[in-house]
């Protein structure tokens, strides 16, 4: 086979199945138009153009982040699924994702309250448990003390009873 046979049969191929990408399409772009099944287990690799610098305050970095963060798989199969099925999809998750939101602003200071309420209590606790540390340190040190006194109390005693003794065995 010659060398020109192998353009022809690409460009038949190409004209079999024309190519998804075209001129005007970004990185991104391209990166999800030319996924296949046989990629599946690489890791994914977002391509954009978000910089370490960027903030979300202007469109093209939110519209970068959108078009990179998601792997290739989970495009086609959102791509795949039908309009109808995209719209329930849609209309299911921003419903609850908008009474999330809601309850989660409702609820914002008295989250905030109750953190701050938790962590007075566990600096409280952490006071108790030094307090109580120092209680027991006492303790132990009175308790050897007490046990010292009480052996010298009782050899004490002993030493008496040999005394005692021994005069007991003097007079008799």
């Amino acid at each position: 086979m010659c060398a020109g046979g192998g353009r022809i049969s690409l460009f038949k191929a190409r004209q079999r199945y024309p190519s998804p990408i075209r001129p005007d399409d970004t990185l991104g772009d391209i990166y999800y138009k030319s996924y296949d099944e046989s990629r599946a287990n690489e890791i994914h690799a977002p391509v954009w153009g978000v910089k370490q610098g960027d903030n979300f305050s202007t469109f093209a970095p939110n519209r970068e982040w959108f078009t990179g963060a998601f792997p290739s798989g989970e495009v086609l199969h959102q791509k795949e699924r039908g309009h109808d099925n995209l719209y329930c999809s849609h209309v299911f998750v921003t419903a609850n994702y908008s009474s999330t939101n809601y309850q989660i602003t409702r609820e914002w200071r008295t989250m905030h309250r109750e953190r701050a309420e938790w962590e007075k209590h566990m600096e409280r606790l952490a006071a108790e448990a030094q307090l109580f540390m120092k209680a027991k340190a006492k303790l132990a040190k009175e308790n050897a003390d007490f046990e010292k006194e009480k052996k010298s109390e009782e050899w004490g005693l002993q030493g008496v009873k040999l005394k005692l003794q021994g005069c007991e065995d003097t007079l008799a």
